[in-house]
């Protein structure tokens, strides 16, 4: 399969190991429709030893989108290996878990109301350390 270049990437992200030892580039190309009607979406890691390009699927283009962005995060989970981006905190790769889409809309709705509790609680505290 092809390798994605910089010019055909949507998107690309460059991580570093703690000791700056490592660097990992990671691109996500444009998402393209297939004769089935699906959608696909190509993605590169490279400096992690497997360097071929994987696909997601979607329903649509978003779909695959987001979708390749779950499974780079899951890929990057599985090296074992501490890795930062540029803007990031030690160890934030900037591939956050996202709630799924394929649980009920309650099940959804709940998992969103405890992730912004605990957002609204970490900027309260955080406004209350600079006062």
């Amino acid at each position: 399969m092809a390798i994605i270049s910089s010019e055909d990437a949507i998107g690309e992200r460059i991580l570093f190991s703690s000791d700056k030892s490592k660097i990992i580039t990671i691109r996500l190309a444009k998402p393209t429709k297939e004769a089935s009607g699906d959608w696909q979406c190509k993605f590169h890691i490279y400096g992690l030893g497997d360097d071929a390009t994987k696909i997601a699927y979607g329903i649509d283009s978003m779909q695959s989108i987001l979708v390749a962005m779950d499974a780079i995060r899951l890929i990057l989970a599985d090296g074992a290996m501490d890795l930062t981006w540029e803007g990031g905190n030690e160890g934030e790769n900037g591939f956050p878990l996202m709630s799924p889409t394929y649980l009920p809309a309650s099940v959804l709705d709940n998992i969103n109301q405890l992730v912004e509790k605990e957002i609204t609680s970490y900027i309260n505290k955080q406004k209350k350390r600079k006062a």
